[in-house]
């Protein structure tokens, strides 16, 4: 090849080295986004507690019914789901505790937060992304955001202590301080900050009990202060605030008489165990020693009827959870209510989570407002994999490759309210065009003319919603198109269609919108269990009415005369007593 075409080659390798093609041009240095998670609240704790500043927030922006977290319904899992926009089995961060298999150590919750080769194992989460996109981003006491990724930092970062006390009021006033500072003087693009409640207080006292209720009550204080110091730092215009959670919280049948107990099964012997994980709420993990697996698996898996024991290669595709090498041979899970016990009893937790993430109890909440957002709009249930791929639209970033769909959560915002990055800015094109002309020459091959085609566009048609934009540089925003953007699709998925503008998203229970095109639902495994009666009365405009504590409610106007319900995104388908209820899940 000659001088020239080598040239161009290097100037090619260049432009599409990482990063480089990422749309700085196109992010606006204004765009701020706000992530906060309250631990643990359950998608109905707003039912039975008068929150009027969750409610404002909804008639001002927009509410999920609720949202469906990744199974394991764990803390540090589904948090890693959300920044990362992938099922567990993918993201790798399968557990609250650091374990491995040939050393048998096992580290509590805090302890595996700095635990670094447990989270960067592959996947690269928001702040980075972010960050190598020329933004800079800040994580205050979130999960898996105060170690490297790469060998690259969180611009900011804090991460609370061993015996931190996640109630205090006054404490969560000063770090929503600190976190304006952040935005307002260190000049952050992206926050991810996290509550430790009502989490701690769900599983000490139960997810009924009046102490919850108390506690539900200074989330949604907090979320009113959030608001205020929003207001007051100038950053209202500019600031998206998503408030979310991890997974929902269930009580435990701590006196029933058909305890899932494998210490007492018949025919059982930890003598034939080489390595378990095991009293840590509803979920555990054996591996079996040397020629013991059919016999271990034999003796387990018809046991107990409220406990589920599976070869990993066996395992519910729908959970995107065992196809990972972090998963041991065996893998079981217990009925809603019931938790795990292992050699002895040890496990007191009044209330618990990493259960099945259909149960209704496992469900979370999702809220948003900022000037993206729509106002008075309440959509339907979706999997909380889909949130990543809003956040990179709302900061103009372009994603990693993950297990959401770009158009699942793109009803929330308002029409072209968010510019869609561009996978490849339109010098690289032009390059990659010239490249192959040059090489084309110099091999001596004939030029011939090109055939005639025709300029008419067939009725309806669109331009490829990544394919540059306007022509002139510039990206399309979200009203343009609808089109998926290319993933890894991993652990049987199927893709799908995109959805249409103005089509149904299909959902996960009735009532979901009207004919149009469906988006796939990895992970769905039937209904949603329901149970319970609604603790507001219903008819209240704010909260929709007839929304019942557990079941899916029925359609309805949401928000007042300015509300609208949107058809539906996509949907899915603990224990011991320890200074700290995290350890438990």
């Amino acid at each position: 090849m000659r001088r020239s075409g080598v040239l161009l080659m290097v100037a090619l390798a260049a432009t599409l080295a990482p990063g480089a093609g990422a749309p700085l041009q196109q992010q606006d240095p204004q765009k701020k986004l706000l992530l906060v998670s309250f631990d643990g609240f359950r998608w109905d704790y707003d039912q039975d507690v008068d929150t009027p500043h969750l409610d404002a927030m909804a008639r001002e922006g927009v509410k999920a019914r609720y949202m469906t977290p990744a199974f394991v319904t764990m803390t540090s899992p589904c948090h890693f789901t959300l920044v990362t926009g992938k099922y567990i089995e993918n993201h790798g961060v399968v557990h609250n505790m650091f374990y491995n298999f040939t050393s048998t150590v096992r580290l509590p919750y805090h302890a595996t937060l700095g635990i670094q080769r447990w989270w960067d194992n592959g996947s690269v989460p928001i702040w980075i992304t972010a960050q190598r996109q020329g933004l800079k981003t800040g994580s205050f006491f979130y999960p898996g955001g105060n170690v490297t990724y790469q060998g690259m930092a969180v611009t900011l970062s804090r991460k609370e202590g061993a015996l931190h006390n996640y109630k205090d009021e006054e404490e969560w006033r000063a770090n929503v301080d600190t976190v304006m500072s952040w935005f307002t003087e260190e000049g952050l693009a992206l926050v991810t900050l996290y509550f430790g409640e009502p989490d701690s207080t769900g599983h000490r006292y139960g997810p009924e009990s009046p102490e919850r209720k108390e506690m539900v009550k200074q989330v949604d204080r907090t979320v009113g202060y959030l608001r205020e110091r929003i207001e007051r730092s100038g950053l209202s215009g500019i600031l998206d605030l998503i408030v979310t959670s991890d997974h929902g919280m269930t009580t435990v049948h701590k006196q029933a008489s058909d305890l899932v107990e494998l210490h007492s099964f018949p025919n059982f012997t930890f003598k034939d165990i080489g390595f378990e994980l095991l009293d840590y709420g509803p979920t555990g993990m054996l591996i079996p020693k040397d020629g013991m697996m059919e016999k271990v698996y034999g003796v387990l898996k018809d046991a107990h009827p409220r406990l589920h024991v599976y070869k990993k290669e066996e395992f519910p595709k729908s959970f995107h959870y065992a196809n990972n090498p972090r998963i041991a041979p065996l893998l079981m899970y217990s009925d809603l209510g019931y938790v795990i016990h292992g050699r002895v009893n040890v496990q007191f937790n009044n209330g618990e989570h990493g259960f099945d993430n259909k149960d209704m109890d496992m469900k979370t909440i999702f809220r948003a407002v900022g000037p993206s957002f729509k106002a008075g709009v309440e959509v339907e249930p979706f999997e909380s994999v889909h949130v990543y791929e809003l956040m990179c639209q709302l900061l103009g970033i372009v994603p990693e490759a993950n297990d959401g769909h770009p158009g699942a959560l793109r009803p929330l915002l308002r029409a072209g309210s968010v510019l869609l990055p561009c996978s490849r800015p339109p010098l690289v094109m032009a390059l990659l065009g010239t490249l192959v002309l040059l090489c084309w020459r110099d091999a001596g091959l004939p030029f011939l003319p090109a055939p005639r085609l025709s300029r008419q566009r067939r009725p309806g048609a669109q331009s490829h919603p990544r394919g540059g934009g306007d022509g002139a540089g510039r990206c399309s925003s979200v009203s343009d198109s609808l089109g998926p953007r290319s993933s890894r699709l991993q652990s049987g998925q199927v893709p799908g269609p995109p959805p249409t503008a103005g089509g149904a998203l299909h959902g996960d229970s009735p009532g979901g919108g009207t004919a149009g095109v469906t988006l796939p639902r990895p992970g769905h495994r039937g209904p949603e269990r329901q149970t319970r009666t609604p603790r507001k009365a219903a008819g209240n405009e704010e909260r929709g009415e007839g929304v019942s504590r557990r079941g899916a409610p029925p359609g309805g106007v949401f928000g007042g005369p300015r509300g609208a319900r949107l058809p539906s995104p996509t949907t899915a388908g603990a224990g011991a007593q320890r200074p700290h209820p995290r350890g438990a899940g």
